[in-house]
């Protein structure tokens, strides 16, 4: 079945969705718990005030995905942005919540999260280059053997990022969180 242009409302999902396409829908204040969604396709769709919790998207296909105050709780992401998805995944992740949510070897170029919260997350082998991340929270997130080049981390905060296993080249920052960069040097600043 698919949808198009379509507006869903207030929709509490725990069951798994199968084989459904949306494009050019819009989902506000819609909760998504304990569920999976398998050969589901989004496109240009747009999740305002919305919640994923402990939901399965190893099949999820995604393009053009736009996430406004969404909180996304527990999700795995790995399977998301491999070869055979559709791609770019996100259009735009502003002013969302990402508690322990994992990523591992995604594709994930010119990824903009604004205004966010990633909290306790995993960024793992990622391509992250030239994404924007600006004044967004990254308390206990990891990143390791990433490609941030030339990501935009002005005005964020929180980031750990070992500079020995992940790629800096013309990555932006600013002061004084910068400063978090030296943690991996085991040195003294006085």
């Amino acid at each position: 079945m698919d949808y198009d242009g379509a507006h869903f409302a207030g929709m509490h999902i725990d069951a798994d969705i199968h084989g459904l396409t949306y494009a050019d829908c819009h989902f506000e204040n819609c909760q998504f718990g304990n569920m999976a969604l398998k050969d589901v396709v989004f496109t240009n769709c747009v999740f305002s005030d919305c919640v994923f919790k402990n939901v399965d998207v190893s099949l999820l296909r995604m393009q053009n995905t736009v996430f406004h105050t969404v909180a996304c709780i527990g999700i795995d992401w790995s399977e998301i942005g491999r070869s055979g998805k559709l791609f770019p995944l996100f259009k735009e992740i502003r002013g969302c919540t990402l508690k322990f949510n994992s990523f591992y070897k995604n594709k994930l170029p010119k990824m903009p999260i604004v205004d966010s919260a990633l909290l306790d997350c995993a960024f793992i082998e990622c391509d992250l280059s030239g994404s924007v991340f600006r004044n967004s929270d990254f308390l206990n997130t990891t990143f390791q053997d990433c490609d941030l080049s030339k990501a935009d981390f002005r005005q964020a905060k929180h980031y750990r990022i070992n500079t020995a296993s992940n790629r800096l080249q013309k990555a932006r920052f600013s002061l004084p969180e910068v400063l978090g960069l030296l943690d991996n040097l085991d040195i003294l600043i006085e």
